[in-house]
């Protein structure tokens, strides 16, 4: 690869999946310097890519509009003249993005999935024993650079989304330290019981200021978890943007979570993480770096990947007492 390539990053999608690709960006620009580097992502995650200072562009795929806009996309994009695309998404529809880009250099995991590897020049073996998709995603952009390889999680939080917190926390008088919890995945399967984050959250409530979060439409859910608390908590689900949402967590003194976007932006921040897994891998796709902050109820069909469950035992099988000692055992004498 020469010094000064147009190189295209493809990873649309979702959150956490963004962030786990941050090192292999990260060693991208540090082999590279003077390349000029793009990503293309989904339009509704783009805020979390903003100030990224190891990008020169952003483009934004118009996913749910493909096949009416996909033509004059990809000729656009064609004429941006990329001589490498990097899919780290390693599916059929990054794949063809990365062929219909005309690159003439195509890198992508070998073992991707819906036969992706087929429209890639250079598949990229990585050794099955590495795990994390993070580790994943630094050892193909090592394969390509050399051999550098690390863990930079640089992530950039906008002035403008600092200011809304500080004013938002302000007007709301808060004192005392911030305890974040986000109930609320797009699997039902990774979901835990309503009333034990209920419970959980009334006794986090003798420790600080309890706020809950979640995306738009997840509102109903936490608006129902606080009607069964018997402490006064805060909801903001729905209410922050990507940004606003890392500005918040930058803030707060641990997150308590389920397997979701929203634990991959605290893990980035370096905030304390108590995450409770059932039918994903922590192994895979838990928060970087902070696996003693996991906790599971192992039992056979742990593991599964269903995004459905009917009997959820992995999750329901996880004791308010469990998060609890998680919570302590990170903060110690520290904690209150």
């Amino acid at each position: 690869m020469s010094k000064d390539h147009k190189i295209l990053i493809i990873k649309p999608s979702s959150l956490g999946d963004i962030i786990h690709t941050f090192p292999a960006l990260s060693i991208i620009r540090k082999t590279f310097p003077s390349s000029y580097i793009a990503w293309l992502i989904n339009e509704n995650f783009k805020e979390v890519l903003e100030g990224q200072p190891y990008l020169d562009e952003i483009i934004v795929f118009p996913r749910y509009v493909f096949f009416r806009k996909g033509v004059p996309f990809f000729k656009e994009l064609r004429k941006r003249g990329f001589d490498i695309t990097i899919d780290l998404q390693g599916l059929l529809r990054s794949a063809l993005i990365s062929l219909l880009s005309g690159a003439k250099q195509r890198v992508g995991f070998r073992d991707g999935r819906e036969f992706s590897s087929l429209f890639y020049t250079h598949p990229i073996d990585i050794a099955p024993g590495i795990l994390h998709a993070v580790d994943r995603n630094a050892r193909l952009a090592s394969s390509i650079c050399g051999g550098i390889f690390d863990t930079d999680f640089t992530f950039n939080i906008s002035h403008r989304a600092v200011r809304k917190i500080e004013k938002l926390l302000k007007d709301l008088d808060v004192h005392g330290q911030i305890i974040a919890l986000s109930p609320v995945t797009r699997w039902s399967s990774k979901m835990w019981v309503e009333e034990k984050w209920a419970s959980l959250a009334d006794e986090l409530s003798k420790k600080g200021v309890v706020f809950f979060l979640g995306s738009h439409g997840e509102e109903k859910v936490v608006q129902r978890i606080m009607k069964m608390m018997k402490t006064p908590s805060f909801s903001l689900a729905g209410k922050l943007d990507l940004q606003e949402l890392a500005a918040f967590l930058s803030r707060s003194r641990i997150l308590v979570t389920v397997d979701s976007g929203t634990m991959h932006v605290a893990s980035v921040l370096r905030v304390p993480i108590v995450s409770l897994f059932g039918p994903t891998d922590p192994d895979h796709c838990g928060p970087y770096g902070q696996e003693r902050g996991v906790v599971k109820c192992d039992i056979r069909c742990s593991g599964c990947y269903r995004t459905h469950c009917r009997k959820r035992e992995c999750m329901k099988g996880i004791g308010v007492d469990h998060v609890l000692a998680k919570v302590e055992n990170i903060f110690g004498r520290e904690y209150p």
